[in-house]
């Protein structure tokens, strides 16, 4: 067997394991919180003894037909049997009956990933060098923060639909969230001669050439993608910060200011505003933008202050 194919197979088997004979649901309560009624078919599937569990189960639901937890029983012990699609059903309808049951979520999770699992595989059997495969591939990769491998991957895809400006921005996106901004203006450059009009390649293409600190370069494509999405507030704040950094400040003032009308809490607009303000004397609103962007600044360090509290349970200071 294969590498990939002995990983996949291995994943399989601890997700179907997982899935079957965890020793404890996954909201924490024992076996001995089992409805009576059920505790002979939750024996029998751990066990291993699937029919019969299947069986109890049934027997439950036609005394209990809105059981969530019979009807989980149920679909953990026709799953064993290999009827994926059925259980997968059961567990939607316990779903219906009981959306906030923490042990339905679960098991759905666990047997969705396992059943998307084995599509892949018989994708790739089927087709193991095809454009979706290697799609597939990459956006696997990138899920799991491997940037290169998933860069790999869709060029791989490319090399069969050269054309495809999703792959082409997938790989550019990619290319800039590793500063390979050269590299990213390449594929950036394929896509707008087959889309001159997509968005995510102007400002993808505008924010590389910032980061290279070219604003000349910037300011067209940042315009592109104004054009494109006249509600885009980053680009607007990126076409501003262009405009700054060339020295065209009047022009960069208006650009922030539309900003921030667009996303009033965006806090290095209003920082951006005051820097820009103050170079054209006007004192008063560089003192007011600044004034907002530190309240901004204030408030998005009490919010990630709460939410680390929230998570943690320690306080870490005065609200």
């Amino acid at each position: 067997m294969c590498g990939w194919k002995k990983r996949r197979f291995f994943s399989a088997v601890v997700c179907l394991t997982i899935l079957l004979v965890s020793v404890m649901p996954a909201d924490g309560t024992s076996s001995r919180d089992t409805p009576a009624g059920l505790a002979e078919a939750t024996r029998a599937l751990y066990q291993g003894d699937y029919r019969k569990a299947e069986s109890l189960a049934e027997g439950y639901i036609r005394l209990y037909p809105s059981s969530a937890a019979g009807l989980t029983v149920l679909a953990r012990a026709v799953i064993a049997e290999g009827d994926y699609q059925r259980g997968l059903k059961l567990l939607a309808k316990a779903l219906e009956i009981d959306p906030r049951n923490v042990d339905v979520l679960y098991f759905i999770s666990q047997i969705s990933a396992l059943m998307a699992q084995q599509e892949f595989q018989e994708l790739q059997r089927l087709a193991p060098n095809s454009l979706r495969v290697h799609q597939l591939l990459a956006e696997s990769y990138r899920s799991r923060g491997d940037r290169a491998e998933a860069v790999k991957e869709y060029r791989e895809a490319l090399k069969l639909a050269p054309d495809s400006v999703e792959l082409l921005v997938a790989v550019a996106d990619l290319e800039r969230s590793q500063f390979h901004f050269e590299s990213a203006i390449t594929y950036y450059s394929r896509a707008l001669k087959i889309n001159p009009r997509n968005y995510a390649s102007a400002y993808g293409m505008a924010v590389s050439y910032l980061y290279l600190q070219q604003p000349n370069s910037a300011i067209p494509y940042f315009r592109l993608a104004i054009a494109s999405d006249p509600r885009s507030a980053v680009a607007y704040f990126g076409l501003g910060d262009a405009l700054l950094r060339t020295g065209d400040v009047k022009s960069s003032v208006a650009e922030l200011e539309e900003a921030v009308r667009l996303q009033p809490r965006m806090r290095q607009a209003y920082s951006f505003l005051a820097q820009a303000y103050a170079r054209l004397g006007m004192s008063s609103k560089a003192q007011e933008a600044l004034a907002t962007s530190e309240q901004l600044s204030h408030e998005e360090i009490k919010s990630r202050q709460r939410l680390i509290e929230d998570e943690t349970g320690i306080p870490l200071g005065p609200r």
